[in-house]
Order: structure tokens, then sequence, then C-alpha cells
């Protein structure tokens, strides 16, 4: 049985500023607390919350033997509002009493 405490999960978008027609991608590790270990083949999903309130759920794959796991999303839409801010958050598909996860959000910038 997996804990928010024997595990850890880090999770970041490769943009914080980011124009609204443009793709985003995300990186997440996760280690064995105690060790420091990567740990393989853990399944994870992505929720991102739109400004509107709109959720979207995507997959990750598996990570790998490192521990980490890519996922690149297309633009959501090229609607949304500058200053808009994207909540994200990534939760382990692990058996565990209490969910493991990590939020953070980016925000979309449409000029350069």
């Amino acid at each position: 049985l997996y804990t928010p405490q024997s595990i850890r999960l880090f999770v970041r978008a490769a943009a914080t500023r980011l124009p609204a027609d443009q793709p985003q991608s995300f990186e997440i590790v996760v280690l064995d607390a105690r060790h420091q270990r990567p740990l393989a083949e853990i399944e994870s999903r992505l929720w991102l919350t739109l400004a509107d309130g709109t959720r979207l759920e995507y997959r990750l794959p598996p990570t790998d033997a490192q521990g980490r796991a890519h996922l690149s999303i297309a633009p959501i839409t090229p609607e949304q509002p500058n200053g808009s801010v994207i909540a994200y958050q990534v939760c382990l598909s692990l058996p565990s009493d209490q969910p493991i996860c990590t939020s953070d959000s980016y925000l979309i910038w449409n000029y350069q």
C-alpha cells in the first residue's frame, strides 16, 4: 500500500506562460520517498481546469525506469483569454488510502 508519505511526486509544465495556440508538455517524476529510488510502471492522470471551470482529463504513459513520464497536449482552445490561469493536477493511479496528487498552474500569455 502506498501513501503520500512514501511516494514523492514531482510535476513540471514545460512552460509557465504559454500562448493559447501552443501545445503544453508535462513531465512527472515518481520516487520512493525513503530511498529516493525511481519507480517504474506507475500510471497517472492529469486534469486541467480552465478559467471557465471546464475540466479536461488525460492519461499519462507509465513511468519509465527513471521514474519519469512525459505528456504533450495539443493547444486547449485558441479562445482562452489572455491572462487565464490553467490549473493542473496529477494523481497517481496507485492503491492508496489517500490520493497521491500534486497541483500547480500555468498562465495563458499571448504576447511575446
